[in-house]
């Protein structure tokens, strides 16, 4: 999350193709960091689980 000078909070997300390696590393992922996702207005968003994969995840090619 960025904080701009005026202090208004940006969000954002980045999708990548779902190849099989990122499957086989999402598969791999502990629960406890899966949190659910959030509508555009803060409200929870049901059946959309988020994680954040970075230093998990290859995506150099």
């Amino acid at each position: 999350m960025a904080r701009s000078q005026s202090g208004c909070r940006t969000l954002f997300s980045v999708g990548y193709p779902a190849t099989e390696p990122v499957r086989r590393a999402n598969r791999g992922l502990p629960e406890h960091i899966w949190h659910s996702a959030l509508e555009r207005r803060g409200d929870l968003r049901a059946g959309a689980p988020v994680a954040e994969p970075t230093g998990v995840i290859d995506l150099t090619n």
